[in-house]
């Protein structure tokens, strides 16, 4: 087999709780002629090699013929967070440091939910959510901001969608507490965790590097404590989460890197960080407070 003969490429991949196994999206040469061809998916940065069999993209009950569960009845299979946890220990074995002035860590335990509401039961999303973690629901964030409570921090991605992260050190708060609590007529609740790898970074230099790396404007003025940014970090889907930002501390970002590029942006990162050094003062947005561009 030719290594570099090329039929296309995976676009995403995930894991299926109806198949019991991965599935994945691919853009392929004369995909649709191709139904049921195994071939080989390939991945020269982590040495693998997984055959894959083409399937059409509507492939389980094509004919809307099988019975829809209640939504709390669906339950993520136990061992999906440890295959995350795995899958992530792929960015401990990664060689590739940062860069010395930048410290990192990787958090092997991320507990991420997604709450998403119907537009018109926004607000009694918001007031279950209140209710269940201890807060005034005026006190809800806005947009682009989060909320830390005890162990459990808010992440408002969109007006209608929130990400919980739960500290499962602190909170005893789980999935079906709060698909209990908050309805499926009000929200969909569901558990990313499987989907997203946890990275902290800190260091005096660090909003010089992600501004490199990120499109957002990251001065202090516009990119503080406690505000997020769903945005692409070199190309990948993240949560960027502005974790410290005082003039006494380092500044400290958590990102949330959509797990299938995980490590691909992680070592992009690395090598960006290396190439500035030497240069790793100010920011390539520009900072009028010091003068630099």
């Amino acid at each position: 087999r030719d290594e570099h003969y090329s039929q296309g490429q995976l676009c995403s991949v995930c894991f299926s709780p109806i198949e019991e196994g991965e599935i994945a999206l691919a853009q392929l040469r004369n995909g649709r002629e191709r139904m049921a061809e195994k071939l080989w998916a390939i991945s020269p940065l982590r040495n693998l090699q997984v055959e894959v069999e083409v399937v059409a993209s509507c492939f389980y009950d094509p004919k809307n013929t099988v019975p829809r569960a209640a939504a709390l009845q669906l339950q993520r299979p136990s061992d999906a967070i440890e295959l995350a946890v795995k899958r992530a220990s792929t960015l401990h074995e990664n060689k590739e440091p940062m860069h010395s002035a930048i410290k990192s860590t990787i958090d092997d335990e991320l507990c991420l939910i997604s709450v998403a509401s119907w537009p018109n039961a926004n607000a009694q999303r918001i007031e279950k959510l209140a209710q269940l973690l201890g807060f005034d629901s005026v006190d809800y964030p806005k947009t682009g901001n989060s909320k830390k409570l005890a162990g459990v921090e808010i992440f408002a991605v969109g007006p209608f969608h929130c990400w919980l992260q739960i500290d499962l050190k602190q909170s005893s708060l789980n999935l079906a507490q709060l698909q209990q609590h908050v309805v499926s007529d009000i929200a969909s609740v569901v558990d990313i965790s499987h989907s997203y790898t946890k990275v902290s970074l800190s260091g005096k230099e660090l909003r010089s590097l992600m501004s490199r790396a990120i499109t957002i404007d990251l001065r202090p003025a516009k990119f503080n404590q406690h505000q997020i940014a769903l945005t692409r970090l070199l190309g990948v889907q993240s949560l960027v989460h502005c974790v410290s930002a005082s003039e006494s501390q380092e500044t400290q970002f958590d990102i949330l890197f959509n797990r299938a590029f995980a490590l691909d942006a992680w070592q992009h990162l690395c090598q960006l960080s290396h190439n500035l050094d030497g240069n790793l003062s100010g920011y390539s947005i520009g900072n009028s407070e010091q003068g630099k561009n």
